[in-house]
């Protein structure tokens, strides 16, 4: 199948996928698409200014920045991230050379956090409905 670019998932779907050779993943819902990078979004448990852990509500994923942050992210931020999905040493899924991206209005942020699952759902649902890049 053709790779597509990004793919939306939860955090628990980060952890639900096959990190594949050559920079590419899979993601493990009846054999979904194969994908180069993931957005994920959620709230930042911890950061150092270099990783951060961002928590949506399935579960948490590591991610480690493209560039150092001049400052680390207040622990409560809401965050948007894109980056590339790879696996650590001890096969844990880490999103790494990510773009992390604080959402600044609080209104905002809690508006993105409760549409998050729904809007993921949704993708999903079209992805399956017309195959995109599915075997």
């Amino acid at each position: 199948p053709t790779a597509m670019a990004t793919v939306k998932l939860t955090c628990a779907m980060v952890h639900a996928t096959t990190v594949l050779p050559h920079g590419f993943a899979r993601a493990d819902v009846a054999r979904g698409p194969v994908f180069t990078h993931v957005w994920c979004q959620g709230w930042v448990r911890e950061d150092d200014g270099a990783t951060c852990a961002v928590r949506d509500g399935s579960g948490d994923v590591r991610v480690e920045r493209r560039a150092r942050a001049s400052s680390a992210l207040r622990e409560g931020a809401y965050v948007v991230v894109r980056g590339a999905l790879t696996s650590d040493g001890d096969g844990r899924r880490v999103v790494r050379e990510a773009d992390v991206v604080p959402v600044e209005d609080a209104s905002v942020a809690r508006a993105r956090a409760d549409a998050w699952m729904v809007e993921v759902q949704e993708v999903w649902e079209d992805v399956f409905a017309v195959g995109l890049g599915c075997d």
